[in-house]
Formats: structure tokens, C-alpha cells, sequence
């Protein structure tokens, strides 16, 4: 539960924020028409990487994330988390088959690819599932997933700003992105996102490198058991679907890893095995998403909307602004399909559960 004061203060925040980028892409817009003054320099782009279905499709699925952050009941967002980190998985195999971050690529190209994956990446470290860890029953294997796929993606944005940037085609054109208003992607530009990623990294070592030790031990723990009350091989099949604050108390707990580890795990991890239906889980009163999420999700959205878009009118990139293969027809219907499935269980009839 939030304080009365800190939601003041967030909505207040959100507000201004709306109003400035409001601003500033109002000043963006009136400096257009861009590159179509310039023939020579316009950009041919990738409608199967983000074209219009494509980039319409991540959109509803951003909305997606947010009406079910916003209006749901916390499980739901643990429910949708894997078809985000299917989303950003799909995004960093087409980016790698594509060949956009080898030499000779187009930048432009590459930017607005790595805008519409990072709008995916911050959706899925963020929002209820991030901000109410203590309300979800997140499996293991899933925050686990959440952070491996997360380093993938980052490995892309590392080579793009870091190798790619510096090596890309030769052009007497002006390279821009948008950043509340038209930047060139060299210059501070550039070492701004070397920052970011660099301290991203640092954050991904704090949070998951730990976590990993501690599920070594873990491992290594279980395999050292005697007389353990179940196979081996099914404690630690078990283990992937603990619930990760399970997991968390006993890396981070009050246990000592070297000598308790072997009891706290008999009673939190095995006793499952044994005695699978002593843990089942009381259904809980259906409860509304994190409020906090409303002013999250929709800066997410809305500057993973004005990025990408802006940047495709800023640089005259042309033949991605119309749905015209079917690939890019899947991608809006299942981003639509999403959608459509989050209203329908969010203001579906509940069944009825007990305090």
C-alpha cells in the first residue's frame, strides 16, 4: 500500500511528464518534413522487421501489459510475463538473423529495432510483477528465464552501441534518432546509451549473479542429500517451479547455506515432493493491480510509441508505413488477440472466492 503522499507526488510527476513530452513532440513535429526534403538521403526500411502490422502488434502488446498491470489481479501478470520475454526473445533472433548489427548495416534501422525491444525489456522488469513480488507466486523457472533473456537482449544493444555504431555504412547523411526531440546517434547520444548499458549490466550482476550462486548451492545441496525423501531428479524438477520467494529465503534468509541448507530445503522444497497437497495454496479475494503501474506502463508505452515513430518520420524512412505481407498481419492479430484476451478476463463474470 502506497502512502496518500507518494501518490500525489506520482501522479503529479506523470502529469508533467505527459505535458512536456507533449510539448516536445509538438516541436519535433513542426520541424518535419525532414529527410523528404532530401531525396538522396532517404531510408529504405525493413517491413518485416518493423513494419506497420509489426510495430502496431509490440504496441497492443504494450497496451496489453498495461490494462492487465492496471486493472487486474496481480496472477495475471505473472501469466502474461512469458509471452513478453517471447516477444523480446523473438525481436533478438530476428535482429541477430537479419544481420543489423554486423557491419555495413543501416543505424537508423537498428535503432528503431533496439527502441521497440527496449519497450518490451522495461515492460517486463517493471510493473505488477516487479513492484508486488510478495503478491505473485512467480516459479523459479521464470525469474530465472526473466533475467537470462534479458542479458540476451542486452548483448544486442551492447554490439549496437558499443561496435556497430562505430563501424556501420559510410553516409553523408545525417543519422537521427528521438530523444524529446531529433538527435543524431553519435556524439553524447551515443555515449549516453554506453553509460546506461554499462550500468544496466552492473545492475543485472547485483540482482542475478547472487540468485544464480545461491541456486548452485542449491544444487549442489540436493545432490549431496542422504536418504532424501524423494528422487533426486524430482526435487529439482520441483525446484524450477518453487515459488521464487521460496527460492529467496533460502539464499538470502536467515539459513546458513553450508550447514542449515539441508533442512530448510526438507522442509520448503522437498516436502512438496512427499506432500504435494500440505502447500496447496488457499484461493485468494481477487484484487486490483499495482496503481503505480498506471503512471509505469503508460510512460513505457508512450515513449516506446514516440521513439519509434518519430524516429521512422524524422530519418523519411519509407516502405514500412503500410500492412502489406502477412507476416505482418500475424503480428497485429496477435497483438489485437492479446488484447482482446485481457479485456475479456479482466470484466469476465469471477468466480467466487472465500477471505
Amino acid at each position: 500500500m502506497w502512502p496518500p503522499m507518494l501518490h500525489t507526488l506520482g501522479y503529479a510527476a506523470w502529469g508533467c511528464f505527459l505535458v512536456g513530452t507533449a510539448i516536445s513532440v509538438w516541436k519535433t513535429l513542426s520541424q518535419l518534413p525532414g529527410r523528404d526534403a532530401e531525396p538522396n538521403c532517404l531510408i529504405h526500411g525493413d517491413p518485416d522487421m518493423y513494419g506497420l502490422g509489426v510495430r502496431l502488434g509490440l504496441y497492443m502488446q504494450l497496451l496489453t501489459t498495461t490494462t492487465i498491470d492496471v486493472f487486474a489481479k496481480p496472477e495475471d501478470a505473472a501469466d502474461l510475463a512469458p509471452t513478453n520475454l517471447w516477444y523480446l526473445l523473438a525481436v533478438f533472433l530476428a535482429i541477430q538473423s537479419r544481420g543489423f548489427l554486423l557491419p555495413g548495416a543501416n543505424p537508423v534501422n537498428t535503432f528503431i529495432i533496439i527502441s521497440l525491444g527496449n519497450g518490451i525489456t522495461l515492460t517486463v522488469l517493471t510493473g505488477t510483477l516487479r513492484l508486488n513480488p510478495k503478491g505473485i507466486k512467480e516459479s523459479c523457472l521464470a525469474a530465472t528465464s526473466r533475467f537470462i533473456i534479458w542479458a540476451l537482449w542486452k548483448t544486442s544493444s551492447v554490439r549496437f552501441w558499443w561496435i556497430a555504431l562505430n563501424h556501420g555504412h559510410s553516409s553523408n547523411c545525417p543519422e537521427f534518432g528521438w530523444f524529446f526531440s531529433p538527435v543524431h546517434l553519435h556524439g553524447w547520444f551515443k555515449v549516453f546509451h554506453q553509460a546506461l548499458n554499462t550500468a544496466e549490466w552492473v545492475l543485472w550482476l547485483v540482482f542475478f549473479f547472487p540468485y544464480l550462486v545461491g541456486l548452485f548451492f542449491i544444487t549442489i545441496t540436493i545432490a549431496k542429500l542422504r536418504n532424501p525423501p524423494a528422487n533426486r531428479s524430482r526435487i529439482l524438477w520441483s525446484l524450477f517451479f518453487t515459488p521464487v520467494e521460496e527460492v529467496h529465503r533460502i539464499i538470502f534468509g536467515n539459513v546458513k547455506v553450508r550447514c542449515f541448507l539441508r533442512i530448510h530445503l526438507l522442509i520448503t522444497v522437498t516436502n512438496k515432493v512427499a506432500h504435494p497437497g500440505q502447500n496447496k495454496p488457499r484461493p485468494r479475494r481477487p484484487s486490483r493491480g499495482t496503481t503505480i503501474c498506471l503512471e509505469t506502463d503508460t510512460s513505457i508505452l508512450v515513449v516506446t510509441v514516440l521513439t519509434t515513430e518519430l524516429s521512422v518520420q524524422i530519418n523519411g524512412v519509407q516502405a514500412v508505413n503500410k500492412v502489406d505481407s502477412s507476416g505482418q498481419l500475424i503480428a497485429f492479430t496477435v497483438g489485437v488477440g492479446s488484447f482482446v484476451n485481457a479485456v475479456l478476463k479482466i470484466w469476465s463474470p469471477r468466480k467466487h472466492f472465500r477471505p
